[in-house]
């Protein structure tokens, strides 16, 4: 006769494995590799100029410096220009050369390695990604709307992607974030919309 679970043991195992993910989630280590390989799997076609890449990278630091994700993320403390030559190095890139400059690609075989990298700093870029996303398709919002959309679609992205902001952060991260963007000269701020 097989003796069965005690009731409390599932969801205590999957409160532990939640806790668990959000605080390796939140020691994440952003480097040459997962940076590079971020912007060039979110690029057309796998592919950016040197010149593009860089500029993305800077912005991906910028980003990360300025609205922290987490107190144990780490970055490095190199420059885009710096990454982007140390991530050539690790010989993972096509680089075709033509009268524009360097074009660096990824292969459809690194793609599918390059996965790897990226999904390891990924939740990084939930929130930025999320609000860029909402200005894209609408152009023009509100940050009152900015802030009800982000609250109503966090908690679904917080379990998918074990994030740890809590609620009761939420609006001075989303705040932060549109500064930054702004700060980027990414977005239009103004007094009461973002475009």
């Amino acid at each position: 006769m097989g003796t069965s679970k005690p009731q409390w043991l599932v969801p205590a195992v999957n409160d532990l494995a939640t806790k668990m993910m959000t605080n390796i989630n939140d020691a994440a280590a952003a480097n040459a590799l997962t940076l590079c390989a971020t912007a060039l799997l979110a690029s057309r076609q796998r592919a950016l100029s040197r010149d593009s890449l860089v500029n993305q990278i800077d912005c991906y630091l910028s980003l990360l410096k300025h609205v922290p994700y987490s107190k144990t993320c780490t970055l490095p403390n190199a420059t885009a220009e710096e990454l982007v030559a140390h991530a050539e190095s690790l010989d993972k890139f096509v680089i075709e050369s033509d009268t524009l400059g360097d074009i660096i690609s990824l292969d459809r075989h690194q793609s599918i390695l390059m996965t790897y990298y990226r999904n390891n700093i990924i939740h990084l870029f939930a929130l930025p990604s999320l609000i860029a996303q909402m200005l894209i398709r609408q152009h023009k919002l509100s940050l009152e709307q900015i802030q009800y959309n982000v609250q109503k679609l966090y908690p679904f992205l917080k379990k998918e992607l074990f994030l740890s902001i809590e609620e009761s952060e939420l609006e001075s991260m989303v705040d932060s974030i549109i500064n930054e963007l702004s700060r980027q000269e990414l977005v239009l701020v103004d007094q009461a919309s973002c475009q």
